[in-house]
């Protein structure tokens, strides 16, 4: 999917501001999907809380993904210190704030 196909899936004109961010970002996926197109785009209306409460230290996350054409579990277990898993007034929207981890092209490293 390309940046012309985002915009009228989503019916927008994506800001010029953004066109180099949402390049990038197209980019990252192609790696971590091992070359896999970028096939999915939700919108969503997200008000980012100015509070929010833990509800977890989160040790690891168990998950399915897309890579190579082929659907598969992963599993990761996080290094101290843990991200923490919060919440907020919002019942349906749950964070994933902190820790010591990073996202490269082998996946969720840390």
């Amino acid at each position: 999917m390309n940046l012309r196909e985002i915009e009228r899936k989503l019916n927008m004109i994506i800001p010029e501001e953004a066109k180099k961010d949402l390049k990038t970002a197209l980019r990252f996926y192609r790696k971590f999907h091992w070359g896999d197109e970028f096939k999915e785009i939700k919108e969503f209306n997200i008000k980012i809380p100015k509070v929010v409460f833990t509800l977890y230290h989160l040790v690891a996350f168990i998950g399915i993904t897309q890579k190579g054409g082929e659907e598969d579990f992963y599993i990761h277990v996080f290094k101290p210190p843990f991200p923490i898993l919060a919440g907020s007034k919002n019942p349906d929207r749950l964070w994933i704030l902190g820790g010591n981890y990073r996202i490269e092209e082998e996946g969720v490293i840390g």
